[in-house]
């Protein structure tokens, strides 16, 4: 069923009102320059003093938040995690394991500067009351003797 091009109808469908294109281009600059002058007066919108001022701290009050929980985001480093650990389950840990009293001294590596800062006691030349003080600061008190 094919239909030549011929067979159809050259009337046209559509009706243009006279005069119509002699004023389009009147029309569509009217409403350019319309469109100009809407975009070049822009509205300003009035903020109270105290709401840019409301907003100013509320920006600050939340810089300074983010900063400071940045930092405590931080990894503890080795001495405060074994500073959180007793003495009591260290000695006992040492007491435990097979480590030799050499193996632990080469296991603390010193720089000659925290070799030299450590101080030296001669265990016989110490006081009772030097003996008692050391004895509470190292808790070694609540040593058992059967365990060394």
């Amino acid at each position: 069923m094919k239909k030549d091009l011929n067979d159809i109808d050259k009337k046209q469908p559509f009706n243009v009102p006279e005069g119509y294109f002699n004023s389009l281009e009147d029309r569509i600059m009217a409403r350019v320059e319309e469109e100009q002058k809407k975009e070049a007066n822009p509205k300003v919108i009035k903020i109270n003093t105290w709401i840019k001022y409301a907003v100013a701290a509320s920006i600050s009050i939340l810089a300074i938040f983010f900063i400071l929980n940045t930092n405590q985001d931080a990894a503890p480093t080795a001495e405060e995690i074994l500073a959180d650990i007793p003495d009591d389950a260290i000695v006992d840990y040492l007491a435990f394991s097979d480590l030799t009293a050499d193996e632990i001294m080469d296991a603390a590596s010193f720089t000659l500067s925290e070799a030299d800062s450590l101080q030296t006691v001669n265990p016989l030349e110490l006081t009772i009351e030097e003996i008692d003080v050391l004895l509470e600061e190292y808790s070694l008190y609540d040593l058992d003797s059967n365990k060394l």
